[in-house]
């Protein structure tokens, strides 16, 4: 599979020592200009049929998923509330000019504070948790680079399902890998716009992950929510037959 940062969660140790099912939740970044190979492969290897997309609007408008035969499609704008508040937001492009290695640490601390907080990535991910009880199918996650919105969406469904922090932590920084060779590609055309070895080294370290981003979200649970358990039950307002629901769906016998 040829798709950026794209892993299935099927195989992790859930709720009682029970494997999540394999081929069923699919975490990848934008499904974009995918090769004829993959979307056989998403269609007939994992029988796809669920799509939901964490991008902003112009994200998408820009560059559309592919349209795959039989798979339903949702779009839900994970940072909305997080934009807003960031009137004249910088383009990508202007953001890079603008970095410095460490100054992207307080920027992707910042976001992850509003992946738990914001308003619309609390009904954002209330909508996700819903379209896993309801998916009649295989199910893939995504944003633009697959690590931050789908990194903090995979946390959710693998902390409903039981699976241990430390392997979630295993999970999220899969994506260092997962990512490597399209953050190359993506230096190497900005190395030849004339970027500064410097600015390069923000970037790489904005497009990739750290312990320390996931870390801000769980100490922001903690701080504002006293524990992941209330997050979910008063932030997300997931029930407990709700996750009961979900560990038949997901996870073996």
């Amino acid at each position: 599979m040829d798709l950026t940062n794209f892993r299935d969660l099927g195989g992790m140790t859930g709720h009682g020592g029970r494997k999540i099912k394999e081929k069923m939740i699919l975490r990848a970044g934008q499904p974009v200009g995918l090769s004829e190979g993959d979307k056989e492969e998403l269609s007939t290897v994992y029988k796809l049929a669920h799509i939901v997309d964490f991008r902003a609007e112009s994200e998408v408008t820009k560059q559309p998923v592919d349209e795959l035969a039989s798979v339903a499609y949702l779009n839900i704008d994970i940072l909305a509330s997080h934009m807003k508040k960031q009137k004249n937001a910088p383009t990508l492009d202007d953001m890079i000019k603008n970095l410095k290695p460490g100054v992207s640490d307080q920027y992707m601390s910042d976001v992850y504070v509003d992946l738990v907080m914001s308003e619309d990535a609390i009904i954002g991910y209330r909508g996700f948790i819903e379209a896993l009880l309801t998916a009649k199918g295989a199910l893939l996650f995504n944003c633009f680079a697959g690590k931050d919105r789908t990194g903090w969406g995979a946390a959710i469904a693998l902390k409903l399902l039981g699976v241990s922090d430390e392997d979630i932590m295993i999970d999220y920084l899969a994506s260092i890998e997962g990512r490597r060779a399209e953050n190359e590609k993506m230096i190497e055309g900005y190395r030849a716009k004339g970027l500064t070895e410097e600015q390069l080294t923000a970037f790489e370290e904005m497009m990739s992950v750290k312990p320390l981003y996931l870390n801000v979200a769980l100490e922001t649970v903690e701080n504002e929510y006293g524990s992941f358990d209330h997050y979910l039950k008063t932030a997300l307002k997931v029930t407990d037959a709700e996750i009961e629901k979900l560990r038949e769906l997901y996870l073996a016998a």
